[in-house]
């Protein structure tokens, strides 16, 4: 039986293969004032050009029209503030090949709500749901799932105008090469991290443009845009929202299928302070494939939740979600948030890990000059480097890991000055509660490498680690003002180490145990419990087991301390669990234990007393 051209189309679409087959239209009609072009509705004057409809499906000759640029709606009139739009319009492409596709285009109005959906194809240019070259690009769609040469937009803006709640989705087969949500202009920064901090500061390059993409020199903002990488698609990059001269604020990016090189939440790349980034995420969900196969961290490879070059990056994050099976995988640095130059500020940016792979380094937040209160928490995978936080000047930044591995360095924050950064390691056995929130992190057993409250290259001060539960194995342990230890009641019975150093020994040489209604020292070492703990006479809890050694003064040692339990909140002050030693054993070779001891009462001395002992004692009777 003879196959229609239908089904052997339909049988070449499913196993990937393009057949050579041209393109006719239909809803519209071709415009001789647009020369190779096809559009749904054509205004030359004041008049708003909406409700255009075009569809886009194959034909018989396979060179005809291949270089046609398809409009839904295409607005021509060129009057300042005019108010022709170009609106509520819809191309659908079914087969074919085109040059490029315009939801809707205005010279000189609006370029909002309209609708491109393509579900199979070639475009060997351009796709934008929405283009404006004057004012705002706003609320239009995108679906693709055919292959794009070029790039793939939501809303464009040339002008002063915005690109707002723009969607893009690239699904199953797609593939293009840029794709943004709404985009005022892309300049994609060069991210670079200065790994020896010599001076203190993170400096980025000049700015560049990323594959000839318009820089849009009087753009404005760029927020609520969405762009979806779905299963099975695949883009060169990716940006939720870009503005070139100001902010970009509350856009989204979800990625399951795979991205070649930069994810950016919300990029800001004006020159001003006014270009700020703000309340951008970015998702990388379980199994997707980011910058898989690039070389680490080079500078034009990497993920962002927000970028900003010149105004401040605040409230940014990024998530990258597996299982303990997943193939998610990612191979460049990943920042909750980034700036370029020195003078902004860097706040309260973040990430969480729940698994997969990460093959370079997680960065809270990373500028040339303030990161403050930045955070990464990571609960599964494996990654090779986790910072709070890099800059010039980084305080409160904090690293919560509660499971996973990392093959290098954890820490706090890496910078010049540091100043109250902290490392929160969740073992086995313990539940932390999520400070601010009502959730709570269940800890779990990790792997870590080199563990630092933070590491300064002049000033450190009130930077802590502290440690939950057990089933925790490090390096090493270092760059830290405070050391603190929160007991669970399980290790009272296995008698497992809180943490275990495999490859450096433990300096603790001038720390010091606060007294009860003291100031705390500079360097201190405390120790609680989270619950209520049986402590019985000869109990212990291994604190620290070291195979190179610890370093402690001997004058904290043997010594009783009071032992107190926080994990009750109903309670006003702190219940005493216990009166316990701090003692130092050694083990085989050069391992070492410090470990809290409850110390069994001594027993009465019994047996028979020497014949020197009873003429003592008489001759006390006889006086």
């Amino acid at each position: 039986m003879k196959k229609s051209p239908f089904i052997i189309y339909l049988m070449a679409a499913l196993l990937g293969i393009q057949p050579a087959l041209a393109t006719e239209f239909s809803g519209g009609s071709e415009v001789t004032d647009v020369p190779n072009s096809y559009i749904g509705i054509y205004s030359d004057t004041d008049k708003i050009a909406e409700y255009g409809d075009v569809t886009i499906a194959s034909g018989t000759n396979p060179d005809a029209k291949k270089d046609y640029q398809v409009y839904g709606a295409y607005a021509a009139y060129a009057a300042e503030n005019t108010q022709a739009w170009a609106t509520n319009s819809t191309v659908t492409m079914e087969s074919g090949t085109v040059a490029g596709i315009y939801g809707g285009y205005s010279v000189a109005g609006e370029a909002d709500n309209n609708t491109v959906s393509m579900s199979i194809g070639n475009v060997t240019g351009s796709v934008y749901g929405g283009y404006s070259k004057a004012h705002d690009a706003d609320k239009n769609e995108v679906s693709i799932s055919g292959n794009v040469v070029g790039n793939v937009i939501g809303g464009y803006c040339a002008g002063e105008g915005t690109t707002e709640d723009n969607r893009v989705t690239l699904t199953f087969g797609a593939q293009a090469n840029i794709v943004c949500g709404g985009d005022s202009g892309i300049e994609a920064p060069n991210v670079e991290v200065n790994k020896t901090m010599e001076e203190g500061e993170v400096l980025g390059d000049e700015d560049t443009v990323v594959n000839g993409a318009d820089n849009a020199a009087n753009a404005s903002y760029s927020t609520y845009n969405r762009v979806t990488i779905q299963i099975g698609a695949k883009a060169g990059e990716v940006y939720g929202g870009a503005s070139a001269t100001s902010y970009s604020e509350r856009n989204t990016v979800e990625i399951s299928g795979t991205v070649d090189k930069i994810v950016i939440g919300g990029l800001a790349s004006g020159d001003d302070a006014s270009s700020y980034s703000k309340n951008n995420t970015v998702t990388i969900k379980d199994g997707a494939k980011v910058a898989v196969g690039t070389s680490a961290n080079p500078e034009d490879v990497f993920v962002c939740g927000g970028v900003s070059k010149v105004g401040d990056v605040t409230n940014n994050s990024v998530a990258i979600n597996g299982n303990s099976t997943s193939s998610t995988r990612v191979g460049c640095d990943v920042f909750g948030g980034y700036s370029e130059t020195a003078g902004t500020a860097v706040n309260q940016n973040y990430i969480t890990v729940t698994g997969g792979t990460i093959d370079a380094a997680l960065y809270g937040g990373c500028s040339a000059n303030r990161a403050n209160k930045n955070g990464v928490l990571v609960t599964g995978g494996q990654m090779a480097d986790v910072y709070g936080a890099r800059g010039n000047y980084a305080e409160q930044n904090v690293v919560i890991v509660a499971g996973g591995k990392v093959t290098g360095t954890v820490a706090g924050a890496e910078a010049k000055t540091t100043k109250n950064n902290g490392v929160y390691l969740i073992g086995e056995g313990a539940t932390v509660a999520l400070p601010g929130t009502s959730g709570n992190i269940n800890g779990n057993a990790m792997e870590l490498g080199d563990v630092f409250g933070a590491i300064a290259s002049s000033k450190s001060s009130g930077n802590s680690v502290d440690v939950y539960g057990s089933g925790i194995t490090a390096n090493s342990l270092q760059g830290m003002q405070a050391l603190n230890f929160h007991m669970v009641k399980s290790l009272l019975t296995s008698g497992d180490p809180m943490i275990t150093l495999k490859e450096a020994e433990l300096d603790l040489t001038g720390f010091a145990i606060p007294a009860e209604g003291s100031p705390v020292p500079a360097l201190s070492l405390t120790f609680d419990a989270m619950e209520a703990m049986d402590w019985q006479p000869g109990s212990s809890v291994t604190l620290v087991s070291s195979a190179l050694g610890i370093k402690i003064d001997e004058s904290l040692l043997n010594k009783e301390y009071n032992i107190y339990q926080y994990g009750d909140p109903s309670k006003d002050t702190p219940i005493l669990e216990a009166k316990a030693q701090l003692v130092l054993e050694q083990g085989q070779g050069n391992t070492q234990f410090l470990k809290l001891l409850v110390p069994k009462t001594p027993e009465p001395t019994t047996g028979t007393l020497s014949l020197l002992a009873l003429a003592a004692l008489a001759a006390r009777r006889r006086k």
